[in-house]
């Protein structure tokens, strides 16, 4: 399994959060935008890093779980739902099922060192804390 570039898995959930204000830079917003920007990025990156971590601990030659099917796994598990009612959810709706999940995880220091400094920036440094191994 590739390692994850999470600089640029990071930058991609930022720019695309980025993008629906019409902005190109977290620094050029006012400051609740900034916080409601980098936290919807981190929310998917979040998202993104926790499957990452399932894939590491559960992916197998018959099952790689590409993508995010690793989350989609665990909510499977835990809600005893069947695959395609999982594969229908859309990420908020994912982020959702596996809040608890979420709201545990522990980003790798690699994963909390590429967005730590945007959410700072953006006040947002507890919530990169809460996640830090």
């Amino acid at each position: 399994m590739a390692e994850t570039n999470y600089y640029v898995s990071w930058d991609t959930h930022l720019r695309k959060a980025l993008s629906t204000r019409d902005a190109t830079e977290l620094y050029h917003l006012q400051s609740y935008d900034r916080k409601e920007v980098a936290g919807e990025a981190f929310g998917n990156y979040l998202l993104e890093c926790y499957s990452d971590h399932v894939r590491s601990e559960r992916s197998q030659p018959w099952q790689a779980l590409k993508g995010r099917k690793a989350a989609e796994l665990i909510a499977i598990e835990k809600h005893h739902w069947l695959p395609n009612s999982v594969e229908g959810l859309d990420d908020d709706q994912l982020r959702l099922a596996l809040h608890a999940e979420l709201y545990n995880h522990k980003l790798s220091e690699k994963a909390y060192m590429a967005c730590a400094g945007d959410l700072k920036h953006a006040g947002l440094a507890e919530l990169a804390a809460q996640h830090a191994e």
